[in-house]
Protein backbone atom coordinates (compact mmCIF):
# COMPACT_ATOMS: atom_id res chain seq x y z
CA UNK A 1 0.00 0.00 0.00
CA UNK A 2 1.03 3.32 -0.89
CA UNK A 3 0.81 6.20 1.81
CA UNK A 4 -0.48 9.53 -0.05
CA UNK A 5 2.41 12.29 -0.21
CA UNK A 6 1.26 14.58 3.12
CA UNK A 7 3.60 17.21 2.76
CA UNK A 8 4.90 19.59 -0.10
CA UNK A 9 8.35 20.36 1.19
CA UNK A 10 10.85 18.65 -1.28
CA UNK A 11 8.90 20.71 -4.17
CA UNK A 12 9.03 23.83 -1.96
CA UNK A 13 12.54 23.67 -0.62
CA UNK A 14 13.70 23.53 -4.15
CA UNK A 15 11.67 26.43 -4.97
CA UNK A 16 12.33 28.11 -2.24
CA UNK A 17 16.61 27.60 -2.97
CA UNK A 18 16.52 28.30 -6.66
CA UNK A 19 14.52 31.54 -5.30
CA UNK A 20 17.48 32.57 -3.40
CA UNK A 21 19.32 31.55 -6.53
CA UNK A 22 21.81 29.17 -4.38
CA UNK A 23 22.86 25.80 -5.23
CA UNK A 24 22.29 23.18 -2.94
CA UNK A 25 26.24 23.24 -1.76
CA UNK A 26 25.39 26.85 -0.49
CA UNK A 27 22.26 25.83 1.10
CA UNK A 28 24.24 22.69 3.05
CA UNK A 29 27.22 25.06 3.70
CA UNK A 30 24.29 27.72 5.37
CA UNK A 31 22.20 24.99 7.54
CA UNK A 32 24.98 22.11 8.02
CA UNK A 33 22.93 19.80 6.21
CA UNK A 34 24.96 17.41 3.88
CA UNK A 35 24.42 18.39 0.60
CA UNK A 36 23.81 14.83 -1.16
CA UNK A 37 20.72 14.42 2.17
CA UNK A 38 19.35 18.23 0.66
CA UNK A 39 19.30 16.19 -3.06
CA UNK A 40 17.15 13.43 -1.24
CA UNK A 41 14.68 15.88 0.34
CA UNK A 42 14.17 17.95 -2.92
CA UNK A 43 13.36 14.57 -4.24
CA UNK A 44 11.33 13.44 -1.68
CA UNK A 45 13.86 10.10 -1.36
CA UNK A 46 13.95 11.11 2.10
CA UNK A 47 12.42 13.60 5.27
CA UNK A 48 14.47 15.75 7.40
CA UNK A 49 14.04 15.72 10.97
CA UNK A 50 12.43 18.58 12.56
CA UNK A 51 15.93 19.84 13.69
CA UNK A 52 16.99 20.29 9.45
CA UNK A 53 13.55 20.86 8.37
CA UNK A 54 13.55 24.23 10.71
CA UNK A 55 16.98 24.99 9.87
CA UNK A 56 16.27 24.99 6.20
CA UNK A 57 13.28 27.38 6.57
CA UNK A 58 15.10 29.45 8.55
CA UNK A 59 18.06 29.77 6.03
CA UNK A 60 15.36 30.08 3.38
CA UNK A 61 13.78 32.72 5.15
CA UNK A 62 10.28 30.91 5.16
CA UNK A 63 8.04 29.18 7.32
CA UNK A 64 8.20 25.85 8.23
CA UNK A 65 4.69 25.75 7.64
CA UNK A 66 4.83 27.04 4.32
CA UNK A 67 7.95 24.24 3.60
CA UNK A 68 5.57 21.53 4.42
CA UNK A 69 2.52 22.51 2.75
CA UNK A 70 0.78 23.40 5.93
CA UNK A 71 -0.04 27.24 4.85
CA UNK A 72 -3.46 26.26 2.81
CA UNK A 73 -6.93 26.34 4.39
CA UNK A 74 -7.59 23.69 6.78
CA UNK A 75 -10.45 22.36 4.46
CA UNK A 76 -7.85 22.05 2.02
CA UNK A 77 -5.40 19.79 4.06
CA UNK A 78 -5.65 16.26 3.77
CA UNK A 79 -7.33 14.90 6.75
CA UNK A 80 -5.22 13.14 9.68
CA UNK A 81 -6.61 11.76 13.30
CA UNK A 82 -7.52 15.33 13.70
CA UNK A 83 -10.10 13.95 15.64
CA UNK A 84 -7.91 11.78 18.46
CA UNK A 85 -6.72 14.94 19.57
CA UNK A 86 -7.28 16.19 22.54
CA UNK A 87 -6.00 19.40 24.72
CA UNK A 88 -4.42 18.32 27.73
CA UNK A 89 -6.12 20.23 31.01
CA UNK A 90 -8.81 21.97 28.83
CA UNK A 91 -12.00 19.54 29.44
CA UNK A 92 -14.59 20.94 28.09
CA UNK A 93 -18.11 19.93 30.32
CA UNK A 94 -21.03 18.34 28.95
Amino acid sequence: MTLPRITQFGPRLKRARLEKGWGVRRLAELTGVDFRTIYLYEDEARSPNIEAAVRLAQALDCSLDWLCGLDEPAAVQPLRCKAEIRPIGCEVDA
